[in-house]
């Protein structure tokens, strides 16, 4: 039996599909329990989805499930979707919007159900996308799947519509609460001014590698969402917003009352909201007591296919005083299980072009106050959405100025991984360390606040705090690639099998005989060249470290050349056809290729090669004769993929516009077919023919429709009719792709130097072969080294000692190599040096003038935009890394293999630097302009807030010899912060007595 709605007048009743020695249920009202909590409610009150027996039929506390075909709570299209309604006439459910846009979202099919398996206790609320919209051709809307609002609509996998070939366009459904009339409120959230939740997506495939400015974001995404009406469910709503990533364990969400944005907009240049909104501006408490309904939006952006789900966990509200809430808000803390590794998603305040912002944070084992928070631990690595920003000093940068988001991983002290285990609890803290003396903040960020003990202090300088449990995910270990991508005979192919669960490391391995030429390591990636086409089963098997064990199976075709060949086909035109940047027109109905000013030929044909707008792009053909075409003809359009990653995009075509889609002479642009294009791959979207088309069409123009640079290449535009014979055949180009990349190769064999004590962080520098690379490491490390999957070593080492470092690497076309990499780490640094002589002091002469002391150079050379202190030289006009170098020149000092260039920094700022200064013996100018040279990173150094610290750089045997110049450059955007003191040197050819000493510390 089902356990079904009660009415209100209910107050309890035995569940009869229980047994009867099972004692009646206690109905305590949700809102009754919610009101005896207080103004601080306990996680205990909080609204967890523990379904009786794990089954969503059976409800929770008094809350009841709803099936589709009933609506006894009043919901909004109740009767057509499944509900949870509470006997309060409170109800949770699920809005489908119907937009189908790519600005307002598109329409996703889904149900909500429980989830026994994966919660933080008892069960949880799972919500299931199961297909939906996505733009077809000349702007219409198709679907996937079989559409799907309540659990019962489901009957087989038949019904998700999963397409694994396509990528999906983002969609959502929206989870809303509401009470029994339009202004009720939330007893839960009264008095308070935290709503906190628990969220788990399922982990996203390399989405820590991926999740950066490198792949061309702009900002990180806004993954998680609540969205609180005030006043009335009916009026206006605020938007509060989090940015982590599906990391594979639960993420900890904490919403505060700073919203980032209302949908009728902002009032104020900066787009910047006071806690309480535009209602109860400096009021949190208010804006909680007045939240009239509420909805949840989990974003899906990176999954691809379906079924896709979300589970969502423990609902909870609290009060917390004395923190600021102004300029850091919405906090959420995720974790990987894997690699111990925590997320962070907040939002800053204000937005425009110069809103930058940056936050110190800190964790610990124990609360975290205002009065501890210095003493708290600092992260051994904080890794930025802008990766240029990975520091040592805790340092969050915000990515973008112009977006509220905030986003960054944390790496913890080594010490401490091994005590994150189940029911860990981590408290992180936060502070605003920012620098927005460019713009004009709102007065409130200043406000005086009277904390107990402390005293009086401003709201900006007061801490934001979060604590996470860890709550270890169970998940099984199973293989989830089901079909592997096609592949083509005779041609290089690589292509990971996927899986999850269980416990790193894996091991992978074939049961079955693999098809001739490829192979399978022991990470899951086949590569090679298969020989012959088929259709082949491969039986695989994956292993873990607590000795979980699967087997599945896998599906593989593998197809000619010629199955991709299309008969009654003929070209119109070819933009490179001999290889040579020059178009050739292959239709004798057109005379003259047409192309935007923006577009240029590559290799491989047309693209955007000035600036990267979509609509500033065209490419196609006009004549006198025209082309006749009819109803159910199709245009050809063959697209090359010119970067490392896969692209869905919407092309356009137009029979009557000779220019841009959005300027000049007014046109008529229909949307081809959607493609998805593998990185280093063609794909060919096309267009049919629709009745009541003019013909001849005396003009064929083909816009990209997609912002790029140099990425999308339009190679050929082909035309399929029966006016065609059958032996005029258009083929897929394959060649150049596969056979253009040249072999991986190690560019650098030997790290710099490291020291025992001190944080070490360099790349594995390679070169050839098709990036991404992946690299894992073969034996043992130094001690306290870890090296990624991108190649990158950090760490604090522990011994000194020349290590032999064995790494294998890999890049996406499957080439592997092994090699090994030297690192020397050196004894533990005391900041002097024997047999050491000065070069040049910056600023160690009379009215601060420089002094160059080493004979061989005569004059010092610095950038006009790097002044001298009473320190040494820094940039002091703006703050570009790139418009600044400090060095000497002369006749020539004879350097030998073996000495050392020491360069001496102070850091004149109150917050610690990590940096890599550079050095030239050939570049006498910027880094970034005038003649070119060759300039090389030294020690990468931290110097805490008013001290001095050492950059050293060891003369390999290419620059021994004769250097008539050596030049510095900083090598990180400051102002009047990084100076430069000294440069000195150090060879064994100077006495002992010439000892180099390092300024004492303040």
């Amino acid at each position: 039996m089902i356990r079904k709605y009660m009415k209100p007048s209910v107050l309890c009743r035995r569940n009869v599909a229980y047994s009867t020695d099972i004692k009646p249920l206690l109905c305590l009202s949700f809102v009754g329990s919610l009101l005896a909590s207080g103004a601080t409610f306990a996680a205990t009150n909080s609204m967890s989805f523990d379904f009786h027996q794990g089954e969503i039929e059976n409800g929770f506390a008094n809350w009841l499930y709803s099936d589709k075909g009933e609506n006894p709570c009043g919901v909004y299209n109740g009767g057509q979707i499944s509900k949870l309604c509470s006997q309060d006439g409170y109800k949770f459910y699920q809005y489908y919007n119907y937009y189908n846009s790519d600005h307002m979202g598109w329409t996703r099919y889904g149900y909500i159900d429980a989830d026994p398996d994966i919660a933080i206790s008892g069960s949880s609320l799972k919500l299931i996308l199961t297909g939906g919209a996505y733009p077809g051709p000349n702007g219409t809307v198709e679907y996937l799947g079989k559409p799907i609002y309540s659990k019962s609509d489901y009957v087989s996998i038949d019904d998700i519509g999963s397409d694994p070939d396509r990528l999906l366009h983002v969609g959502n459904t929206s989870l809303y609460m509401k009470g029994p009339q339009d202004t009720s409120k939330f007893p839960m959230l009264q008095g308070n001014n935290r709503f906190t939740m628990w969220v788990l997506w399922p982990k996203v495939k390399e989405g820590l590698a991926h999740y950066s400015t490198a792949r061309g974001m702009t900002r990180p995404d806004m993954t998680f969402s609540w969205y609180p009406f005030i006043g009335s469910g009916k009026g206006g709503h605020y938007y509060h917003h989090i940015s982590n990533i599906p990391m594979g364990g639960w993420t900890k969400v904490q919403f505060d009352a700073h919203p980032q944005h209302h949908n009728a907009g902002s009032r104020n240049p900066y787009s910047a909201f006071k806690v309480g909104g535009y209602e109860y501006p400096g009021n949190g408490v208010s804006y909680f007591n007045n939240i009239a309904t509420m909805a949840f939006v989990a974003s899906f952006k990176d999954q691809v296919g379906y079924p896709a789900k979300v589970n969502i966990d423990e609902l909870a509200a609290h009060y917390q005083p004395y923190e600021n809430d102004e300029t850091i808000n919405n906090l959420a803390i995720g974790f990987d299980q894997q690699s111990r590794m925590f997320d962070i998603g907040l939002s800053d305040k204000y937005r425009c072009l110069n809103c930058n912002a940056k936050y110190q944070i800190k964790y610990s084992f124990s609360p975290i106050t205002q009065d501890n928070f210095e003493h708290a631990y600092t992260p051994v690595e904080v890794i930025n959405f802008n990766r240029t920003h990975n520091n040592t000093a805790g340092h969050i940068v915000k990515p973008n100025p112009g977006y509220n988001n905030v986003w960054a991983a944390l790496e913890l002290q080594p010490e401490h991984k091994s005590l994150l285990t189940n029911n860990t609890k981590v408290y992180f803290a936060l502070k605003d360390i920012s620098d927005r003396s460019n713009i004009n903040q709102e007065e409130i960020d200043f406000a005086l606040n009277e904390v107990p003990n402390l005293g009086s202090i401003r709201t900006i300088d007061l801490i934001k705090t979060i604590d996470y449990t860890i709550h270890l995910v169970d998940y099984p270990l199973e293989i989830k690639t089901q079909v592997l991508e096609e592949a083509v005979a005779g041609h290089s192919y690589s292509a990971a099998i996927e899986y999850s669960g269980g416990s790193a490391p894996y091991h992978v391995e074939a049961i079955s005989t693999l098809p001739s030429g490829m192979q399978l390591d022991s990470q899951g990636v086949i590569s090679g060249t298969p020989e012959a086409p088929g259709t082949y089963t491969l039986t695989v098997k994956v292993s873990d470290s607590s000795a979980k064990v699967t087997t599945g199976t896998v599906a593989w075709v593998v197809k000619s050349e010629a199955d991709f060949n299309v008969a009654h086909c003929s070209g119109i035109v070819d933009f490179n056809a001999a290889n040579d940047l020059q178009d050739a027109i292959q239709s004798s109905a057109f005379d003259s290729v047409i192309s935007d000013t923006y577009t240029g030929n590559i290799e491989f044909g047309m693209t955007n090669v000035i600036g990267s707008n979509g609509g500033y792009n065209y490419q196609g053909v006009t004549g006198t004769s025209g082309l006749a075409i009819q109803a159910g003809e199709q245009i050809r359009s063959v697209w090359y993929n010119n970067s490392d990653q896969a692209i869905a995009f919407t092309p356009r075509v137009s029979f009557d516009d000779t220019d841009r889609p959005q300027s000049g002479a007014a046109g008529t642009w229909h949307n081809m077919e959607t493609v998805l294009i593998k990185p280093r791959r063609w794909a060919v979207s096309n267009f049919t023919i629709v009745d009541g088309a003019t013909s001849p069409a005396y003009t064929l123009n083909i816009n990209v429709n997609y912002n790029n640079h140099k990425q999308l290449v339009l190679d050929k535009i082909e035309h399929v009719s029966p006016s065609h014979s059958a032996s005029s055949i258009c083929i897929m180009p394959f060649g150049n792709s596969d056979n253009s990349t040249s072999p991986v190769l190690l560019k650098d064999s030997r790290f710099a130097a490291a020291r025992v004590g001190e944080y070490y962080s360099a790349q594995i520098n390679i070169e050839g072969g098709l990036a991404p690379y992946t690299v894992s490491v073969l034996g043992e490390l130094p001690s306290a080294l870890n090296v990624s999957a991108q190649g990158v070593v950090t760490g604090t080492p522990e011994r000194e000692g020349e290590y032999v470092i064995d790494v294998m690497i890999r890049d996406q076309k499957g080439q592997t190599i092994t090699a090994q990499v030297q690192l020397n780490v050196q004894a533990k640094y005391a900041g002097n040096a024997a047999h050491c002589k000065l070069v040049v002091d910056f600023a160690g002469a009379s009215n601060n003038q420089d002094l160059v002391a080493l004979a061989g150079f005569e004059h010092a050379i610095a950038d006009t935009y790097t002044r001298n202190t009473h320190i040494g030289r820094t940039i002091s006009v703006g703050s570009n890394k790139g418009y600044n170098y400090q060095g000497v020149k002369g006749s020539g000092f004879n350097m030998k293999a073996g000495d050392i260039v020491r360069t001496i920094w102070y850091n004149d700022s109150q917050s610690a630097i990590t940096f890599t200064p550079k050095l030239s013996f050939d570049d006498a100018d910027r880094i970034v302009s005038g003649a070119q040279g060759n300039w090389y990173a030294m020690r990468t150094i931290t110097i805490e807030p008013k001290s001095w610290q050492v950059s050293e750089f060891t003369i390999d045997p290419q620059f021994a010899g004769l250097q008539t110049l050596l030049n510095t450059n900083v090598n990180y955007n400051n102002r009047k912060q990084l100076v430069l003191d000294k440069i000195e040197y150090v060879s064994a050819d100077f006495a002992a007595e010439h000892t180099c000493i390092l300024p004492k510390q303040e």
